[in-house]
């Protein structure tokens, strides 16, 4: 398992950009081949030097060797929970889709049931996360259909979710754009419900996206009260 840096170029703009990518070589029909099991994005900010303990922590927790933290730096740490999350979310839901079966009761008795004992002693609570208020967030701007209006608005998909983490951030715990982002990175399982990885997604993003929607505010209100 190793992490990829590659540049690539915005069509748009021009700018040159960096994005990365965690890769794992695997042996597939006699030949090796490099998967690509993540996109990191652009904004990811683990020092290069730190790479290769980021991807031996990962391969760790991934097998559940040790699942309270270790000596790695923190930001490491962090990190490396915040990939193995999305990894074990990828995994099961293309394990639904493959298998064709739900997480109800049904797909339950289809597979059997298995029991293991665990020592409670030996977990720690790791990554807790709030979803109550996000998710009466969300719902509230479903039945407004939000969403669309700030797509006819022009909002791209990254916009679009940098102003609902902004708003529903406001809305749960109102407070500067820094705050919001730490909220975002470290308390709320917004991202969660939206798919978004809020945590990869840079401070600078939250400050033109007030100013967007600043411009946007009579369009907003009216359409809002209609």
């Amino acid at each position: 398992m190793f992490i990829r840096r590659t540049q690539t170029r915005n069509t748009a703009s021009g700018e040159r950009y960096y994005t990365h990518r965690l890769v794992q070589s695997k042996r597939v029909d006699g030949k090796v081949r490099q998967i690509t099991l993540l996109n990191l994005g652009r904004h990811f900010d683990v020092e290069q030097s730190d790479w290769p303990l980021l991807c031996a922590r990962i391969e760790e927790l991934s097998n559940q060797a040790s699942l309270v933290p270790t000596d790695c730096p923190s930001v490491v740490e962090r990190h490396a929970q915040r990939i193995v999350a999305q990894l074990v979310a990828r995994g099961q839901e293309r394990a639904g889709v493959e298998s064709g079966t739900t997480s109800g009761s049904d797909g339950a008795a289809s597979r059997g049931s298995v029991f293991q004992s665990v020592d409670v002693d030996s977990m720690a609570l790791v990554r807790p996360r709030t979803v109550g208020v996000e998710a009466a967030a969300l719902w509230a701007m479903a039945q407004v259909d939000f969403v669309d209006l700030l797509e006819s608005l022009g909002f791209t998909g990254t916009q679009r979710a940098a102003a609902i983490g902004s708003i529903v951030g406001r809305m749960a715990s109102p407070a500067s754009e820094r705050a919001t982002h730490d909220w975002l990175d470290a308390r709320s399982g917004l991202g969660e419900l939206l798919d978004v990885d809020y945590e990869a997604m840079g401070l600078s993003s939250l400050y033109p996206i007030s100013d967007r929607l600043l411009r946007h505010k009579s369009a907003l209100e009216n359409a809002l009260f209609e």
